[in-house]
C-alpha cells in the first residue's frame, strides 16, 4: 500500500502565502503535527519512507522516521509544483482563474503548470510495487494531481481536474492511504477552497 501524508505546518501556511518550490521550514507548531502524525505512523510497518527533498517536507520525513527507522529516500518528482509568479504572495491569489490558467497556461506565470506536474508523478507512480507499504511525505498541491492522476490515468484534463481536485482538502501530515485507480478516500475527504497551498 502506498501512503501520503502532507508535511507540518510553515510560516508561510499560517501567514497563508503561497510556497511552491520556495524552500520554508516548518515551524513549530509544524513540528509538533509532525511528531503527532509519527505516532500514527508507528503502528504500521513500512518498507520504504520517501519524501520530497523540500525541506517542509524532509523535516517532516526525520520526524517520523524517529518511529520507523528506514534510510529516507528522496525523490526530486515529489517536490510540490513551481508556481512561479505566485510564490511568497498572498494564497488569496489562487482563484479558479489562477488554478486555470496552471492547467492550461502557465508560462503567463512562468510556473510548472498542472500538466507537467502530472507526468512527473504519472512517471514516479509507475514505478512502484502497491504490495509494499510505502510511506511519502510531499505537499498539497502534488497530492491533488496524485488524486488526479489516480482516477484518470490517460492524460491531463483541466476540465476533469477542476473543481472536484482543485478544491481537495489536505490538513496537515493526514496520512492517506492510495490505492492503484481506487481512490475511495475521496468520498470522506473535505473540499476547502481556503486549503493552505503548499
Amino acid at each position: 500500500m502506498l501512503y501520503f501524508i502532507r508535511h507540518g505546518q510553515t510560516d508561510w501556511n499560517a501567514q497563508r502565502r503561497i510556497q511552491g518550490i520556495t524552500d520554508i521550514p516548518l515551524n513549530n507548531r509544524g513540528i509538533f503535527e509532525a511528531r503527532l502524525a509519527a505516532n500514527e505512523v508507528s503502528k504500521i510497518k513500512w518498507d520504504r519512507i520517501i519524501s520530497s527533498p523540500l525541506s517542509r517536507a524532509y523535516q517532516t520525513a526525520e520526524i517520523l522516521n524517529q518511529r520507523i527507522g528506514l534510510q529516507i529516500e528522496t525523490d526530486d518528482r515529489l517536490a510540490e509544483l513551481n508556481l512561479g509568479n505566485l510564490e511568497g504572495k498572498s494564497l488569496s491569489l489562487l482563484t479558479p482563474r489562477m488554478w486555470e490558467i496552471l492547467g492550461k497556461e502557465p508560462q503567463k506565470i512562468k510556473a510548472e503548470g498542472l500538466p507537467a506536474a502530472y507526468d512527473r508523478i504519472g512517471d514516479f507512480m509507475q514505478t512502484f510495487d502497491f504490495s509494499k507499504n510505502t510511506l511519502i511525505i510531499t505537499h498539497s498541491g502534488l497530492f491533488r494531481v496524485v488524486a488526479y492522476y489516480m482516477q484518470k490515468p490517460n492524460g491531463f484534463n483541466y476540465d476533469a481536474f477542476s473543481p472536484r481536485y482543485r478544491d481537495l482538502g489536505i490538513p496537515n501530515t493526514t496520512l492517506i492511504p492510495v490505492k492503484p485507480i481506487d481512490l475511495d478516500f475521496l468520498r470522506g475527504m473535505k473540499y476547502n477552497t481556503q486549503n493552505s497551498k503548499g
